[in-house]
């Protein structure tokens, strides 16, 4: 209202000033003079903040004359007239907005009053205010507007609906007011209704049954008699309608009281995207997280009263993508910041992870006077998950363990390595569960392009999960849910001697990132007193390292063989931490264990350590087998001596290396194809004794014919075939047969390529000595392109420190090369010497010496890289 001025400047000071008027109270309907009065007698109580009835201000024909000027000083004026019925059942109502019939060209209409904070009727959930070009959610928007309105209604009848569905706070019910508020022009009446149960539908549709004047009847009185008329209205009125049915559970609920016909639109919002389908809706979009900048400015929104400065902006940023972007997370966050009255980088320095927000806000932190939202942050989603059947609550404890982005189907499908364990019931309820959790809005699908079916699931999600399973285990057991996650990952991960490549490229991409997070949340509940460490954990990590060791990521597998290897010491110190398993299934880990770190300790060339693994990998099964256990992998033994022999070969003890080997070559089954064939003739090259060399070509030309036979000339089955003439093309160079060991060596690029794929070290070897044959036999310019090829596979990923002998010797042999072409290249040569000699430096550390010695270089590698 505007009051304290003359009635000289008041028309001037509207014409200036206001947008629309609202008038608050009941009955927002102006029959006669006696319902005006009434209305602005509860107009100017609502407008004074007084609630009480009995200590309302006197209303006297003077207040009522000069609201009545206001009015008529108002009337030419391009301004809406805005009524408001306000239910008084309880201060979280809804409100409903009509335009009454004071005026004949003035429509009716109906919206929710939570939209209406500020006098252009935008609210906080509206990150981009109705004057700019730019709206949020404009992706569902254009889509909601294509379904609903983009085609002229239809004569007779024409209803058009569309689905909202998505996880708790997510902002359905605000994009669903945001589409209402846009096209209030499109739909003459507009009513919201909250479709929850039954008794919530039923009266709101009896309210605005009265609103629209169709029953005189006390709203409690008859009900259902009102619901029919305001149905009957709906079907029968030529006025453009909109229906939103916010937070629909019941399908069968919906389309009781669906208008049979009429011209129209209908708006659901829902957890389930059962109510996009064609049984209902027919058309639906699921609600996503906001965009970056979408979440920024919805930040900004509810800090108006901070400006957003360049830094304030990162800032908000970090708070925006810690709540992954969830309005609801967001909000909580604006809440804890209003509550501590902090800056955005104080906030960002005391609530530094989601777990902490969702811990420390309540509801208060979650409602603001635009929206009530009746739940705390981790209450919108616990609330869900204490509906779920327990096997769909078992399932769901797993997936809070996964990665969140890419939560593959066949995770849960039953296999025998699994069993049936007690603590996996949704194993052969599989959709069925996932049926439960997708009702729910808990489960999104996942990455459409993927060539399998998949999901995600929310972060804060997760983490309400977690917390959840933390301080009341009747609702998830942490110990229970390791354990189910390890064994279900564990079981999709090959053996260590897998040689389908492609299926270890695929393993390695689709379930490495969950034993990541899996191994991240042991660490947030390793100190919990009385922790056991399930069997299948140890497992799970051993697997993971193995295909990270199988695609060359060493430094992250020795990462992951740090948390076992960790767990198994504190078992053996009798610590709180135990592990949970027989003694048969933890020696054998143990044995596992040690062996995979020994393998990945021979591929970074640090020899003294893989030997020291291998040692203790066999002390382990020395210990099993005195216990009187059969280990299921009947060679695993002959691999420990092979990598022995691998690493006294590294080491150069060749002699105590050869016995190594030719002891693992007794041991090994017959049609097993195994390296250590290969490796002895490694070994016996390394010697540079002529008879050594000639016993070691015609082994490797006797493997390599027994090779062609099983598996054709250009085998690709695995590398060995690329290895054997790897080894076999070095023995040739010792012995002057250059153009032999130049094919051979060609070979191997093709193999390795192929196989290992153009990112592997051992392809980078290769790649140098085609190189180095190219230069030998003066094409530069094709000696010049595979060493640039050798140079970006050793420098690729957190591998390359492992690589700084590599990279210094083939950067030294491409300046050689540059060297050799015309001037132009002689800059060049220069830079990339000297560049050779900084690597060369960094791989010899304290023991570096200057040399321009090509030899000197070649001795950076280890003897497997040559």
């Amino acid at each position: 209202m505007v009051s304290g001025l003359n009635t000289s400047d008041r028309e001037s000071h509207l014409l200036l000033s206001i947008k629309s008027i609202i008038l608050f109270g009941t009955p927002c309907r102006y029959a006669n003079s006696k319902e005006l009065q009434k209305t602005l007698k509860l107009c100017a109580t609502v407008e004074l903040g007084l609630k009480d009835k009995q200590n309302r201000p006197k209303f006297d024909q003077e207040t009522e004359n000069d609201i009545k000027s206001i009015l008529e000083a108002a009337a030419n004026l391009s301004v809406e007239f805005v009524g408001v019925y306000e239910k008084r059942q309880t201060s979280y109502s809804w409100r409903e907005l009509q335009r009454p019939d004071l005026l004949k060209h003035i429509p009716k209409r109906n919206f929710s009053y939570q939209q209406f904070g500020t006098a252009d009727c935008n609210s906080y959930h509206f990150a981009k205010s109705e004057s700019q070009t730019k709206q949020p959610r404009v992706d569902i928007l254009e889509e909601m507007d294509a379904n609903l309105i983009s085609n002229p209604f239809k004569n007779g009848s024409d209803i058009r609906a569309f689905t909202i569905w998505g996880p708790p706070g997510m902002g359905k019910s605000q994009t669903a007011l945001r589409f209402a508020y846009t096209h209030k022009k499109e739909f003459p009446s507009i009513l919201f209704t909250v479709a929850d149960t039954e008794t919530k539908l039923l009266s709101d549709l009896a309210a605005y049954s009265q609103t629209l004047g169709l029953t005189t009847e006390d709203q409690s009185k008859n009900i259902p008699g009102q619901v029919k008329r305001l149905l009957e209205w709906y079907e029968k009125t030529d006025v453009p309608w909109l229906l939103i049915f916010d937070n629909a559970k019941s399908v069968k609920l919906i389309t009781d009281y669906w208008p049979k016909e009429g011209v129209g639109a209908i708006i659901i919002t829902s957890l389930s995207a059962e109510f996009a389908s064609n049984n209902v809706a027919g058309a639906g979009k699921e609600l996503k997280p906001l965009h970056d900048e979408e979440a920024i400015e919805l930040l900004a929104k509810q800090l108006a009263d901070r400006p957003i400065t360049n830094y304030d902006r990162n800032e908000a940023l970090r708070i925006a993508q810690r709540m992954e972007n969830l309005p609801l997370g967001i909000q909580a966050s604006v809440g804890l910041i209003n509550g501590a009255q902090c800056s955005l980088h104080d906030f960002n320095r005391q609530w530094t992870s989601r777990t902490k927000v969702i811990k420390d806000s309540t509801e208060d932190h979650t409602t603001t006077r635009h929206a009530k939202y009746p739940r705390a942050l981790r209450d919108a989603w616990l609330d869900t998950l204490n509906t779920l059947r327990p096997e769909s609550k078992a399932m769901i404890d797993v997936m809070a363990l996964l990665d969140p982005d890419n939560i593959q189907e066949e995770i849960f499908e039953e296999r025998a390595s699994l069993g049936s364990p007690s603590t996996m019931p949704f194993l052969g309820n599989k959709t069925k569960c996932f049926g439960d959790l997708k009702s729910q809005g808990l489960l999104s699908h996942g990455d459409q392009s993927q060539s399998f079916r998949g999901f995600s699931i929310h972060r804060t999600l997760q983490d309400c999960i977690k917390l959840q399973m933390s301080e009341n285990p009747i609702h998830g057991n942490r110990q229970t849910a390791l354990g189910n996650a390890s064994a279900l990952i564990s079981s999709l991960i090959s053996s260590l001697w897998e040689t389908d490549w492609i299926k270890i490229r695929k393993e390695y991409k689709n379930f490495l990132p969950h034993t990541e997070t899996i191994r991240l949340f042991f660490h947030e509940i390793e100190d919990v007193p009385s922790m056991k460490v399930p069997i299948s954990f140890l497992e799970m990590l051993r697997k993971a390292a193995g295909l990270c060791y199988k695609r060359n990521f060493l430094n992250l597998g020795l990462e992951i063989l740090k948390t076992a290897e960790d767990i198994i010491a504190l078992n053996a110190e009798q610590s709180s931490l135990k592990i949970e398993g027989t003694e048969e299934a933890i020696l054998n880990e143990i044995i596992e264990i040690r062996y995979q770190h020994a393998c990945i300790s021979t591929e970074t060339a640090e020899f003294e350590e893989s030997l020291e693994h291998f040692e203790l990998a066999k002390e382990s099964y020395a210990k099993f087998k005195e216990l009187g256990y059969v280990k299921k992998n009947s060679t695993r033994y002959m691999t420990i001596v092979g990598g022995v022999a691998n690493s006294l070969n590294g080491l150069h003890r060749n002699e105590e290396a050869e016995g190594y080997y030719l002891e693992c070559i007794e041991l090994t089954p017959p049609d097993d194809w195994q390296p250590y064939n290969i490796n002895l003739c490694r070994c016996l090259w390394d010697t540079g004794i002529p008879e050594k060399l000639n016993e070691g070509a015609n082994r490797l030309n006797a493997w390599i014919a027994a090779r062609a036979d099983a598996f054709g000339p250009d085998d690709q089955n695995d590398y060995l075939s690329g290895h054997a003439k790897y080894v076999l093309g070095n023995i040739r160079i010792s012995q002057g047969k250059y153009d032999e060991a130049r094919e051979l060596h060609m070979s191997t690029v093709k193999n390795f390529k192929a196989v290992l794929g153009d990112d592997h070290h051992k392809t980078g070897d290769a790649y140098h000595k085609a190189g180095w044959h190219f230069d030998r036999i003066g094409e530069y310019e094709e000696a010049k392109k595979y060493l640039e090829n050798a140079l970006k596979v050793y420098q690729i990923g957190s591998d390359a420190t492992y690589r700084n002998g590599e990279i210094a010797r083939t950067t030294f042999k491409l300046s050689l090369v540059l060297a050799k072409m015309d001037r132009e290249q002689q800059a060049a040569a220069e830079d990339e010497r000297k560049t050779a000699e900084v690597f060369r430096k960094k791989s010899m550390g304290m023991k570096y010496f200057p040399s321009d010695e090509e030899s000197e270089y070649d001795n950076l590698v280890s003897l497997w890289a040559r």
